[in-house]
């Protein structure tokens, strides 16, 4: 499922701006902007008129630093999915959408580090078995002569 994550508030600021600043002029920073989520962490894409097209995946693991940051009335994502970039979705004062969206990522964080910690107790359990057997197979051959 892909969420649309389009800071248009923002993107209209730089376009008024860029006589000043040129931000506007940098790849990815215009455009439709989607974030979509999967096992192994989240895609960050960005799409503008198919000139400047960039996807991003991030593991899970390398999200667990994302926040919610402010600027003046504006709130947004702050995180690796866009270089510590802020992303103001939508007109960037829709508080309770930034909210659940970083509720969403730390949840799929959380659980990628459950399921690899279940995957690393089960290697280290094989692991604990063969050494068991390991220790245990001279014995009984030693003890049976």
């Amino acid at each position: 499922m892909e969420d649309n994550v389009t800071d248009w508030g923002a993107q209209l600021c730089l376009i008024a701006t860029c006589p000043i600043t040129y931000i506007a002029c940098v790849p990815g920073v215009i455009g439709r902007k989607t974030i979509r989520f999967d096992k192994q962490g989240v895609t960050y894409t960005s799409k503008c008129l198919g000139l400047w097209d960039k996807e991003k995946h991030v593991p899970a693991t390398d999200l667990a630093s994302t926040e919610r940051t402010q600027c003046l009335c504006c709130v947004g994502i702050s995180s690796k999915l866009t270089n510590r970039m802020p992303l103001f979705i939508g007109n960037g004062m829709q508080s309770e959408r930034v909210n659940a969206l970083i509720r969403k990522i730390r949840d799929n964080y959380t659980q990628r580090g459950e399921i690899k910690m279940r995957e690393l107790t089960m290697e280290n359990n094989q692991l604990l078995k063969r050494l068991v057997q390991h220790l245990i197979a001279p014995r009984v051959h030693h003890m049976s002569r």
